[in-house]
């Protein structure tokens, strides 16, 4: 076996690339089986080489893909609580390019939403600085209004669209859908053209989807925040017409029309319920039956409309000498009737006087004969009356005595009055 030959055919063999096939013929029998066997081993060991670059290869490619999935999933998630957060577009469009620049790494990113005439108005943008700019190039304008026609096409068509060749930079536009239609584009800008491969656009294309279904759910909860403030306003203003009605309607109800006094049904309504506070908690009221002596005279010489306004004199008097928590009403016609909280019989007699006084102060002019009035006075608290309306009958028992005599006042159980 001459060593000499198998050299020279191996150095012949391993120059060049790949290994390159070299004749046999100078070996001997032997020495081409042993170059037979390196080259076997050799051409094993090749397509290791070529196995092991390619998993290098794949390995590369995923551990890029996975550290860009990890940031999308970043970015949505932050997506995700901005819109729990944040209830006006611009503002959550502002945060959208950010996430876009600081968690995908691009250069800038822009944000245009549509407007009510189709065109595309700018909403955000987001610049990094001028971290990837080459070196010796003047660097490109990259605002808002980069790429606003690829971006108008994009929003026209709902096909995203890649420049590798956008002046120093590369440029991607992509859609934001919200259901079947698109609310806006996102344009974002990268030097280096690899940055831009499929999985990352891909995921630009989910990102962007999702930050527009957002922007749908705010459009709506602001929507909806709006109709509720307007509904609020709107009951609350209701709210306020129907208290004012009610009360009118109260007042209606319970007021005399021509004295505004309360009137015969809530008069005794209050009397009812005065009355069994007295029996609850011995606590005495005296009834005052008033009546006017002389109204049918008045009525009967100057007409009615003359008695109606003596009668309105007259509850005027009433009401300006009315005591906080007594109650007076007209019963009807000329009669009136005071209940006069917590007064014994002498107390409510010197207050009956009072009124009468008051009364004779009161000028009607064109009347010849002044109306006076007479009173009869019952106290819940110094007899055994066992319902309200014996109250009222000791009362008006006094009142006919009273009026025998006119412009006096009587007391119930008494046989004297005075004037």
């Amino acid at each position: 076996m001459s060593e000499k030959a198998l050299l020279h055919w191996l150095q012949q063999f391993l120059s060049g690339d790949g290994h390159t096939a070299v004749s046999f013929e100078e070996l001997s029998p032997d020495e081409v089986l042993v170059a037979r066997r390196l080259e076997k081993d050799f051409r094993k060991g090749d397509c290791l080489q070529e196995y092991s670059n390619a998993f290098l290869q794949t390995l590369d490619s995923t551990g890029k893909f996975s550290e860009i999935a990890i940031r999308s999933l970043s970015a949505l998630t932050k997506i995700g609580c901005l819109g729990e957060t944040v209830r006006d577009i611009n503002t959550f469009c502002k945060h959208i390019a950010e996430i876009f620049t600081q968690e995908l790494e691009f250069e800038s990113c822009s944000i245009l939403l549509k407007a009510t005439d189709d065109g595309l108005s700018p909403a955000a943008t987001s610049m990094r600085g001028d971290k990837y700019s080459s070196t010796g190039k003047k660097k490109t304008k990259t605002g808002p209004l980069v790429g606003k026609d690829i971006a108008l096409r994009v929003a026209s068509t709902g096909e995203y669209v890649f420049i590798p060749d956008f002046g120093v930079t590369c440029l991607l536009s992509v859609p934001i859908r919200s259901g079947d239609g698109i609310v806006g584009v996102v344009n974002c800008c990268h030097p280096l053209p690899e940055t831009f491969d499929e999985n990352k656009i891909n995921l630009i294309i989910l990102i962007s989807n999702f930050a527009g279904q957002i922007m749908t759910l705010i459009t709506l909860h602001n929507r909806i925040s709006a109709w509720n403030e307007a509904l609020r306003e709107e009951v609350q203003k209701k709210t306020l017409e129907l208290r004012g009605k009610n009360a009118k309607l109260h007042k209606l109800a319970v007021t005399d029309s021509l004295t505004n006094l309360y009137n015969r049904r809530f008069f005794f309504t209050r009397l009812e319920e005065e009355f069994s506070r007295t029996l609850r908690y011995d606590e005495q009221f005296a009834l005052m039956s008033i009546d006017l002596d002389n109204l049918k005279a008045i009525n009967d010489v100057y007409g009615h409309v003359v008695g109606d306004v003596v009668i309105r004199r007259i509850a005027k008097c009433l009401k300006s000498s009315v005591r906080k928590g007594d109650v007076v009403g007209r019963l009807g016609g000329d009669e009136f009737g005071y209940i006069m909280l917590g007064a014994s019989e002498e107390v409510a007699f010197q207050f009956a006087l009072r009124l009468q006084a008051s009364l004779a102060g009161v000028v009607f002019k064109g009347l010849e004969k002044k109306p006076t009035m007479s009173i009869g006075i019952a106290a819940a608290g110094s007899e055994k009356f066992k319902k309200y309306q014996d109250v009222y009958q000791a009362a008006d028992s006094a009142l006919y005595i009273a009026k025998k005599k006119r412009n006096s006042v009587s007391l119930y159980g008494k046989t004297t009055t005075r004037r």
